[in-house]
């Protein structure tokens, strides 16, 4: 099993948006495994669910043995 040896974080506050970046290089996943079954990854799609209740954006980057990308912006007044 890989494990990510760097991970990468950034938050950033740009006038009334809030922007968040993870990045790791470990072992990633299938997305359409996650979205379309909804197995595996509940904490995901409940961050999703709640991005998209605010009005955030968000885009995920990711395929088995190719790491794990989020990036996440959202409004800081809803």
């Amino acid at each position: 099993m890989r494990k990510q040896k760097n991970v990468e974080l950034k938050i950033m506050e740009n006038g009334n948006m809030l922007s968040y970046c993870y990045h790791d290089d470990g072992k990633g996943f299938e997305m359409k495994d996650t979205f379309e079954n909804k197995s595996g990854s509940i904490g995901l799609l409940n961050i999703v669910s709640r991005v998209k209740t605010i009005n955030g954006k968000y885009q995920i980057k990711t395929a088995p043995s190719k790491g794990f990308t989020f990036e996440l912006e959202i409004p800081l007044k809803i």
